[in-house]
């Protein structure tokens, strides 16, 4: 993860990171800045999916799938995936539920 966000395209910002305007989710285990939106978290025992949309400084819209494992309260195994926002293709677009952000 370290990685990921030395490396985030475009750079952060620095004091992007406002701390008033962040959100606590879950105690003060998850911390949200203002360019990722929590839209789903699921899961039982010690499988978790959590289901992200994030603005990138070029304000393009990315979602963000993230398959956590646990064990004794830590996380053990994490799979990101991340996917470009986009209009789905004519063929496909009666199926395609319209979601907004909140």
């Amino acid at each position: 993860m370290r990685a990921i966000l030395e490396n985030y395209p475009g750079g952060l910002r620095k004091g992007s990171l406002d701390p008033g305007s962040t959100k606590v989710i879950g105690g003060d285990q998850w911390v949200m800045t203002p360019a990722f939106a929590l839209v789903r978290v699921t899961g039982t025992g010690d499988a978790r999916t959590a289901i992200l949309k994030n603005r990138y400084p070029d304000g393009a819209t990315w979602w963000v799938v993230n398959f956590f494992e646990f064990a004794a309260g830590k996380i053990t195994k994490a799979t990101v995936y991340f996917a470009p926002e986009f209009e789905p293709p004519d063929w496909r677009a009666r199926w395609v539920e319209s979601r907004t952000q909140s």
